[in-house]
């Protein structure tokens, strides 16, 4: 009984630890949740004028779907703020066990992620309005009328985008295992058919459901694997 005592007490300060920081960043997301609260239909607006729909029919087919819309510009704007603190508090929680070297690399790569994440954001949303002014060009051509549901339009949007930011984030991750010997980087390069299929199966996972979008979606992850695969050659 003692004994188990004692494993409690030695991991305490540990949990302790991990509750504060978990706190900090639902506070930050909180704030942030707010103030996308607050600026919603300024995020929706921007949006719409960012898709550049123009001549499409916007139209809500419930009068509770703008909670759902809203709902989701909190989470991105959640998501964009806490990521960051995140990945800090993720490396400062783990600094004693890190090297100086070790730290400084980590600390570094917390900009890089948050461009990351933002470069895949806007890749996200490019792909989805080049399929959106696609969509809306060919109903054009055969006149038929094009009325858009702007709650499940922007939030296919937004939740694709806020996916694709994270998906980016994976050739960090591969950098860094490769960098300090976790995994290697002919066993990295040896799965590449499996990265391909990875890459399409999480594809899939998004919103959006047809044929153009899976493969527009797809691509860029794939292009970031052999990015991963060049950056790292040097480690082998």
């Amino acid at each position: 009984m003692s004994e188990n005592l004692n494993r409690v007490d030695a991991y305490l300060p540990f949990l302790i630890e991990i509750r504060r920081r978990i706190l900090t960043i639902f506070l930050v997301f909180s704030i942030a949740a707010i103030v996308g609260v607050v600026f919603y239909e300024k995020i929706v607006l921007l949006f719409i004028y960012l898709l550049d729909l123009k001549g499409a029919t916007l139209i809500f087919t419930s009068p509770f779907e703008y909670m759902n819309l809203s709902f989701n510009c909190v989470a991105v704007v959640g998501v964009i703020v806490t990521l960051p603190l995140m990945i800090g508090q993720l490396v400062n929680f783990f600094r004693p066990a890190l090297t100086d070297r070790e730290f400084k690399t980590f600390k570094n790569v917390i900009p890089l992620s948050f461009v990351l994440f933002l470069a895949g954001f806007a890749v996200g949303f490019i792909m989805m309005k080049y399929v959106g002014v696609l969509s809306y060009n060919t109903s054009l051509k055969l006149g038929v009328g094009n009325y858009l549901n702007i709650s499940n339009l922007l939030s296919t949007v937004l939740v694709t985008s806020a996916l694709m930011g994270l998906a980016f984030q994976f050739p960090i991750v591969f950098i860094f295992l490769i960098r300090f010997k976790v995994i290697s980087y002919k066993f990295v390069q040896g799965k590449r058919l499996f990265a391909y299929i990875g890459a399409l199966v999480f594809s899939s996972l998004m919103p959006p459901t047809d044929i153009l979008s899976l493969i527009l979606l797809t691509i860029p992850l794939v292009i970031l694997y052999e990015c991963v695969l060049l950056f790292t050659k040097n480690y082998q």
